[in-house]
């Protein structure tokens, strides 16, 4: 939602998107990690280890980037899992993080 707030746009279901795109989908409890995730070392998130691994379970996921927004976090399919705006304070997960501890 901070994505489309910002003036960028989505995939609005992965499952009607091109063939293409292969984000995993896990039929797991959401508290099961399923899928790593690359973390830009210079960014927000850039005290998660490399690789780190994050749950999955959503069906949408961010097509262009909105305005100032900066994508610091990518699945291993390249789709984002991350975003932030430093300026404005704004950081956004793709993830569940609360349904991990």
């Amino acid at each position: 939602m901070l994505n489309v707030y910002f003036g960028g746009t989505l995939y609005q279901d992965l499952r009607l998107t091109s063939s293409q795109i292969k984000h995993l989908q896990s039929p797991t409890p959401q508290e099961v990690p399923t899928h790593h995730i690359s973390v830009e070392k210079e960014s927000s998130l850039g005290f998660l280890p490399e690789n780190y691994m994050v749950n999955s379970f959503h069906h949408q996921v961010i097509k262009d980037l909105g305005q100032g927004l900066q994508a610091i976090a990518h699945g291993n399919d390249g789709l984002v899992e991350a975003i932030e705006n430093k300026e404005k304070h704004v950081l956004a997960v793709q993830w569940h993080p609360e349904c991990t501890w």
